[in-house]
């Protein structure tokens, strides 16, 4: 097989190749969009859950002051005070657990984002790649293509000018 076909070839086994990875390139940041898209709203939905919480815990907290306030200021009532300042201590303590662990997936969230987007970015730069590589053996196939030309030329001239020649000067035989 000549170098032109074999490069023909190798630029028909590249360009599928760069097909294949662009169709898997695409697929895969549609993909990693909609995951994108999809821990975005997860994201923005802990954040509205820790702001509510945290103003849950703000409500709480102002409970317990008003509630410790009417303990000094009410003795009779001392009992019941405390088992409700009881239970809202137990309620922040819950509440702040579980702003802990939403901010802990918030925090996750993010390092995922971080990470798509970095997968997404080497990705194109391997498209990039691949498309440069292309280029150059297009312009190599288009190259050994002019040469072929060329010499496909000269050959026609050569063979040209023999038949010429042999029509002038018919072969003799020798005895």
């Amino acid at each position: 097989m000549s170098e032109s076909g074999q490069l023909k070839e190798s630029h028909n086994e590249k360009e599928k190749e760069l097909l294949s990875l662009r169709d898997i390139h695409e697929t895969h940041q549609r993909e990693s969009s909609t995951q994108l898209r999809d821990l975005e709203a997860q994201l923005k939905s802990s954040e509205q859950r820790v702001s509510d919480l945290n103003e849950s815990l703000k409500i709480a907290e102002e409970e317990n002051k008003s509630m410790s306030t009417k303990i000094s200021d009410t003795s009779g009532e001392l009992q019941g005070v405390q088992i409700m300042l009881q239970e809202l201590t137990v309620k922040i303590k819950e509440l702040q657990a579980t702003v802990a662990t939403l901010e802990f997936e918030l925090q996750s969230v993010r390092a995922r984002r971080v990470d798509l987007e970095t997968e997404i970015a080497g990705k194109t730069t391997e498209v990039e790649q691949l498309k440069a590589q292309n280029r150059e053996m297009v312009a190599r196939i288009s190259e050994l293509e002019k040469t072929m030309d060329d010499r496909g030329t000269e050959l026609s001239a050569l063979t040209q000018n023999l038949r010429i020649r042999r029509s002038n000067h018919p072969p003799q035989l020798r005895v």
